[in-house]
């Protein structure tokens, strides 16, 4: 029997929040998140649902693929 083993998952919210010039307290709101609770969210110290998620790629209006990866990002793809 194989075991389940969760991946981590990494993201780039706050590079593509920054690009667009939003500030991470504007983005919480709209979420109706508090900045503390985004904040983990961007440091991938939280990994959100799929319903967060898509809300996010929603409001930043990307792909929600484009902003969640189960490998991690090349520094010139964060900026």
């Amino acid at each position: 029997m194989t075991s389940f083993r969760e991946h981590p998952v990494y993201n780039r919210i706050e590079a593509v929040r920054k690009e667009k010039g939003i500030s991470r307290e504007e983005l919480a709101q709209a979420l109706d998140l508090r900045y503390s609770e985004l904040g983990f969210i961007e440091t991938q110290k939280v990994t959100p649902g799929l319903a967060l998620a898509l809300r996010i790629s929603a409001y930043l209006g990307v792909p929600v693929e484009s902003l969640f990866s189960l490998t991690p990002y090349q520094s010139e793809w964060l900026v």
